[in-house]
C-alpha cells in the first residue's frame, strides 16, 4: 500500500455539505466512518442495498483501498480492496468517556494496514483500544503496555 490519505470523516451538522465530502473522499484512499455518518452518506449518495453493498460502493466510486465502519456497541466492519471483515461481539467494559475512541480505532486501523495485518487482526486490536479509551477519562489516555501493538513489543532494547 502507498502513502495513505486517510479521511476521518467526523461529521458534525451543520459543519458539511455534500460538495465537501466529495472533494475529501476524492483526495483519500482510507475512509473511517461511524454507523450515523454512513446513514448519511447513504442518504447524500443515494446508496442502498445491505452495509456492505453500500460500503462497496463508496469504495469503488471513489477508488478507496480501505474502510473503516465503527457501529459502537453493535461493533465494526473493515474493508481491503474485495475483502471485508465484520465483527458484531463486543467487549463489555463500564464507559467512562467516548471521547477519543474512534481516534484511537481509527491509529490502531491504519497502523495494523501499515503493518500488513489481517483484517481480523487489525479489527481485534482496533476495538481492544477504543474499548480501554473508553474505560477512561479524557481522549488520550496513557495506553498500557499489554495493549501495545506486538510489532512494539517485539523491539530489542538498547544495551
Amino acid at each position: 500500500m502507498d502513502a495513505l490519505r486517510v479521511l476521518d470523516l467526523n461529521l458534525r451538522a451543520p459543519f458539511y455539505n455534500k460538495n465537501t465530502i466529495v472533494q475529501s473522499l476524492q483526495l483519500a484512499n482510507v475512509l473511517k466512518i461511524n454507523d450515523e455518518e454512513l446513514a448519511i452518506l447513504s442518504s447524500c449518495f443515494d446508496l442502498n442495498g445491505k452495509e456492505s453493498e453500500k460500503l462497496q460502493t463508496l469504495a469503488r466510486k471513489y477508488e478507496l483501498q480501505a474502510i473503516a465502519l465503527t457501529k459502537g456497541s453493535e461493533g465494526y466492519t473493515l474493508l481491503r480492496g474485495v475483502e471485508s471483515y465484520v465483527n458484531n461481539d463486543t467487549l463489555e467494559i463500564s464507559v467512562a468517556d467516548t471521547v477519543g475512541a474512534g481516534d484511537s480505532f481509527t491509529a490502531a486501523f491504519i497502523d495494523g494496514l501499515l503493518q500488513g495485518y489481517s483484517l481480523s487482526e487489525i479489527g481485534s486490536y482496533a476495538s481492544r483500544l477504543a474499548a480501554y479509551v473508553c474505560t477512561q477519562r479524557g481522549a488520550t489516555p496513557q495506553i498500557p503496555h499489554f495493549l501495545l501493538p506486538r510489532r512494539l513489543l517485539q523491539i530489542p532494547k538498547k544495551g
